[in-house]
C-alpha cells in the first residue's frame, strides 16, 4: 500500500511537470493540457503570455499533498 502511494504521486507530479512544460505550446495549438482544464471556466480565456499563478497555486498544492504522503511513507 505505502509502495503504490509513492508510485501514484510521483507518477502524479511527473505528470503535472510535463504538463508544466507543455503548456505554450497546448495553448498555441489547441490541445488538451491537464493544467489547463483544471482552470478551464467561462471568465478564463488561456492566451499568451499565460499567467502562471493560477496553474502554480494547483502544483504548490499537489507537490505538498505528494511531499508530506512521501515523507510519512518513508517514516513507517
Amino acid at each position: 500500500d505505502t509502495l503504490r502511494g509513492i508510485g501514484f504521486h510521483l507518477g502524479q507530479f511527473i505528470y503535472l511537470m510535463d504538463a508544466w512544460e507543455d503548456v505554450e505550446d497546448d495553448i498555441r495549438t489547441g490541445n488538451f493540457n491537464p493544467l489547463l482544464s483544471i482552470y478551464n471556466n467561462e471568465n478564463t480565456d488561456w492566451a499568451l503570455p499565460i499567467d502562471y499563478s493560477l496553474i502554480t497555486q494547483k502544483l504548490d498544492s499537489d507537490r505538498e499533498k505528494s511531499v508530506h504522503y512521501l515523507i510519512n511513507a518513508i517514516e513507517k
